[in-house]
């Protein structure tokens, strides 16, 4: 069995420590316990192992969310950062917090992006306002440049 946490929890001092070394220590506790027994909260050992490791990965990029009007009337604005893709094209896809503002903002686009100064956008998905939908709606490749 590979090991997800490379600590052992007893040896870690966790007065005071950091977030992650806390967390590192628990998933380390956790997997020492044999996977099905209930350790947490009524919860599996497997599953606070699986859930503490997915929290402590490093994410290598995330997805940014602008608005812009297609007409080019208004300024395009980053309305949202989300860790994950499914987040990102659900904020859009339900109209959180009204990013289509009544129409200023009839399109809007998720980009994939690592982290760091200036970083380059490795996939864009474009979704234009279906006024009969009343909703954001995804365009297929190419579409959204017609």
């Amino acid at each position: 069995m590979t090991r997800k946490f490379d600590i052992k929890y007893a040896d870690v001092n966790t007065d005071d420590a950091s977030t992650r070394t806390v967390l590192r220590a628990l998933g380390a506790c956790a997997e020492s316990w044999v996977p099905d027994h209930r350790i947490m909260g009524n919860v599996q050992a497997g599953d606070v192992v699986k859930a503490l490791a997915d929290i402590l990965e490093d994410k290598k990029c995330y997805f940014s969310v602008t608005t812009f009007d297609s007409e080019g009337d208004t300024q395009p604005r980053t309305v949202g950062l989300f860790p994950e893709l499914e987040t990102a094209q659900q904020a859009i896809e339900e109209n959180w917090g009204d990013i289509y503002e009544n129409g200023w903002y009839d399109s809007a686009e998720i980009e994939k992006n690592e982290w760091g100064l200036y970083p380059d956008s490795t996939e864009r998905w474009i979704y234009k306002w279906n006024v009969k939908k009343e909703k954001f709606v995804k365009c297929e490749p190419n579409e959204s440049d017609e």
